[in-house]
């Protein structure tokens, strides 16, 4: 019951929904199935393998079974050869707990003696015994498989599931031992079975001799009875034990017949009068099932490749003596993706040419050459050879005539490809994308330089953009390479439109001006009156707290920006003496002062920026806007301090 517990884990963390059939559909390599393409990682199988050790528990058969029969989300394909294990696990798991609960029912019966109905169970018993054995023998099978389709170590499973198949042989004896209390007290004769054979491994399609004894309890032969000799699933074959009571058979096992442990039984069924003299036995004995080795010896050419090269795999497949293994089916992979087939001559040779497919990466791969050995009495052998695969990596430099510049005006990209070494690369094109958006190709010049002109659209928006190249090569064996450039764009119908408006305010206050002088010179002159000089405020309103008091009291985050510009202007003008000139913009305003104080400038050119969007931009300004443009005023304030 221990090994059932562990044995059967897998299930309950492996399979797919098994609500009624216990079959339903995790990198490494992908497989195509029918309903999915997900497969479960050879990982994630190995350590569900690894931990089967570490969950046996013999009370847990019951529970273990139901389990198997609930559903687990994990994605699973028909096709997954541990579909078939567990499956036939979960069917031996749910046998072995009714022989286990039959087995103390015929018990129960026998001590009180209620011989009618331990005959009943012990029938039962024999049935279920007969349907469980080809279950016990076909998990090795099923579980070599699963380990061949993912290239893992199931050795420890394998000792386990032998260790399970003893469970079983326990329980079989104890169906014996219960047919032999039944029988003798009905008042039969207890019978005596052995069974031997010539050679403890055999070779596909290679006769072994098998031979045992019939004998009653006490020793004497049993002549002239008939002995059923039965392997693998359906094969049986008769024998007539002699005078001394000895039996005699030859087994054989064709191709395609699973290699490793198997059972042959033997089995003494009494018929016709004997039925009422003689109690029914039987024997089994363990061979190993093995195929003949077979050798593949392979080089690949060359070693060193790019994409679409041409590569070719030869060898040749023989026995482990040298003897050819002609007209075989050779596999060929590379990182475990089938790229083809061919077969081998009377020399067992065989030659494959394969193209270097163009989505491999830098770095070393792999070719698998298989024999697989489908219905052949030699066994499969593969080899597997190393290959590197050498890509060309590229750099692409770019280059703008200016960083910033007004919509509808041209831009002018400079740039050119070279290889890792420095070395200009003359082929491919490059294509040009403006905020992410295709512009246009442009090929590269014979010395590995690009040139193209791209004009910005009218309406672009104010503020940052992206100019970004793709270089694409026209090899495959070279690789792709890109870089960006940014620029910021004036949009010029709103420069324009900001201009007429500056310069109609300007004739409207020139012409203010000349009415006010007309008016004041042909006023009567008053008397001067003492001009009262206009001194800054104190310095403690200039405090952390009184500049966001100001900034706060703005209605509209733009406003707050503006609003800490002017405030930081203040600042700088009051503590450092750089006022602000009425004819500057806020950039010439920016270069006059942080030429004097450089470590003003990363304050200052954020403030100058959030400023330009607060007055220019016609997009809404938020809320962290403001509150960025406050944090730099306060931040100002203690630079300017330290400045002084």
């Amino acid at each position: 019951m221990v090994l059932i517990v562990g044995l059967a884990l897998p299930g309950f963390y492996l399979l797919a929904p098994w609500a009624t059939a216990l079959v339903s559909p995790v990198e490494p390599r992908e497989y195509q199935y029918s309903r999915m393409q997900v497969r479960v990682s050879d990982a994630q199988i190995q350590a569900v393998l690894r931990s089967l050790a570490q969950t046996m528990n013999p009370d847990e058969l019951s529970r273990l079974r139901d389990r198997l029969k609930g559903t687990v989300q994990l994605p699973f394909s028909d096709e997954d050869p541990l579909v078939s294990y567990l499956r036939v696990l979960s069917e031996f798991s749910d046998s072995m707990v009714q022989m286990e609960t039959m087995i103390y029912d015929a018990q129960d019966a026998l001590s009180s003696g209620d011989i009618q109905r331990a005959e009943v169970d012990l029938k039962q018993l024999r049935d279920l015994r007969a349907q469980t054995r080809p279950l016990s023998r076909s998990l090795p099978r099923l579980l070599n498989e699963g380990a061949d389709y993912y290239k893992i170590d199931t050795a420890v499973q394998l000792q386990k599931l032998e260790e399970l198949n003893g469970l079983f042989q326990s329980y079989s004896e104890q169906i014996d031992q219960l047919a032999l209390e039944v029988e003798t007290q009905q008042g039969l004769v207890s019978t005596k079975l052995s069974l031997n054979s010539s050679a403890p491994e055999v070779f596909v399609e290679e006769p072994l001799s098998v031979y045992g004894f019939l004998n009653m309890e006490n020793g004497t032969a049993l002549a002239s009875k008939n002995v059923t000799i039965s392997w693998g699933t359906n094969t049986t074959v008769n024998s007539v034990t002699d005078a001394k009571g000895r039996f005699d058979a030859a087994v054989s096992f064709p191709v395609g017949f699973p290699a490793g442990p198997t059972l042959i039984d033997a089995r003494f069924e009494p018929q016709g009068p004997d039925s009422y003299v003689y109690v029914p036995t039987m024997s089994s004995l363990e061979i190993r099932v093995m195929y003949y080795p077979s050798v593949i010896l392979a080089t690949i050419n060359p070693m060193n490749v790019r994409p679409l090269d041409s590569v070719e795999v030869e060898g040749n497949l023989t026995t482990p003596e040298g003897r050819p293994l002609e007209s075989r089916t050779i596999q060929i992979h590379i990182d475990g993706t089938s790229v083809g087939d061919t077969e081998t001559n009377a020399s067992g040779q065989f030659l494959f040419g394969f193209s270097v497919p163009n989505t491999l990466r830098n770095g070393t791969h792999h070719v698998t050459v298989t024999f697989t050995a489908a219905d052949d009495r030699y066994a499969p052998s593969n080899a597997t050879l190393p290959f590197t695969l050498e890509f060309l990596p590229t750099q692409l430099e770019v280059a703008v005539d200016r960083a910033s510049l007004f919509s509808g005006t041209k831009l002018t990209l400079d740039g050119s490809v070279s290889l890792a070494n420095g070395t200009r690369w003359k082929y491919g094109h490059v294509a040009v994308f403006l905020d992410g958006l295709f512009y246009g190709n442009e090929a590269v010049g014979e010395d590995g330089s690009f040139l193209s002109v791209l004009e910005m659209p009218m309406g672009i928006p104010w503020g940052a953009h992206s100019v970004s190249v793709e270089y694409y090569p026209d090899e495959s064996w070279v690789e792709e390479s890109q870089a960006t450039s940014q620029l910021f764009i004036y949009n010029t119908p709103l420069v324009a439109f900001a201009a007429t408006g500056i310069l109609a305010a300007s004739s409207l206050a020139a012409y203010t001006m000349l009415r006010r002088r007309r008016a004041i010179s042909l006023a009567p002159e008053q008397p001067q009156q003492p001009v009262l000089e206009e001194r800054p405020p104190p310095r403690e309103d200039y405090s952390p707290d009184r500049l966001t008091s100001l900034v706060q009291s703005e209605s509209d985050e733009a406003s707050k920006i503006r609003r800490s510009y002017r405030l930081a202007q203040a600042l700088i003008s009051d503590g450092l003496g750089e006022s602000a000139r009425e004819s500057e913009t806020h950039w010439e305003y920016f270069s006059r002062v942080t030429d004097k104080k450089p470590s003003l400038r990363d304050s200052l050119e954020r403030l100058s920026e959030l400023f330009e969007l607060a007055e220019y931009s016609p997009y809404p300004i938020g809320r962290d806007q403001a509150r960025e443009a406050t944090e730099i005023l306060l931040r100002l304030r203690d630079e300017i301090k330290a400045v002084k």
